[in-house]
């Protein structure tokens, strides 16, 4: 059975609220797989890629991207982020979806969903408590509007999946995720374009949050 989702957020006034409804709406009608009764766990990314879109002309440079596995089962990743020209401001996010079963292939693949949003990005892009939140957090110096054109350093960055987990989302491990990320400026050029390849896995947990 498929489970392919289209999914345009519409803009509302609150940028946390906007998201929310958004994942629920493209990600709760998935049926929630049952763990073991009684083992308390934890989702953490491990990736297979990170790139410059291949395919699409930005206007920032992304380098000497490595990867480093952390204690807790999960991968850090380094990097170097580099954005050509001053940005002002963020008009638009584009998320494009797709999920892929037993490897990154075309003929593994399948498009899940995509996601738009447009209202206050900035503000958006530095909420607290979002599966992006790290990896905004871990930009040196710090990524926040406006952006001037210099070298910016990613250190140990990684995405936050708790948020999948207080939404009963267990089926998102079942999967190797491909996804796209745009952020499209104020005068409507695709400033940044990147392509993430990562298989949520999920961890057994001590009390303390640490993997057994």
């Amino acid at each position: 059975m498929s489970f392919m989702r289209s999914t345009t957020c519409v803009p509302m006034t609150t940028g946390l609220l906007f998201v929310w409804v958004c994942l629920c709406s493209s990600m709760l009608r998935v049926p929630v797989a049952s763990g073991a009764q009684g083992l308390k766990t934890k989702l953490v990314a491990k990736y297979y890629g990170i790139e410059k879109c291949k395919d699409k002309e930005s206007l920032f440079h992304f380098a000497n991207v490595s990867y480093v596995l952390h204690d807790d089962g999960g991968t850090l990743v380094n990097a170097i982020l580099d954005f050509l020209v001053p940005i002002s401001s963020f008009k638009t996010i584009v998320v494009n979806i797709n999920r892929c079963a037993g490897g990154v292939a075309s003929n593994l693949c399948e498009y899940y969903t995509r996601w738009t949003w447009s209202t206050a990005i900035c503000s958006l892009l530095v909420t607290k408590n979002m599966i992006w939140t790290p990896w905004v957090e871990c930009i040196k110096p710090t990524f926040k509007c406006p952006v001037p054109a210099i070298r910016r350093y990613c250190t140990n960055c990684s995405l936050d999946l708790r948020l999948a987990d207080s939404m009963g989302l267990r089926f998102v491990d079942k999967y190797i995720w491909d996804t796209e990320i745009q952020l499209w400026s104020e005068r409507n050029q695709l400033a940044f374009c990147m392509t993430m390849y990562f298989e949520p896995q999920r961890v057994p947990t001590h009390k303390s949050g640490s993997k057994s």
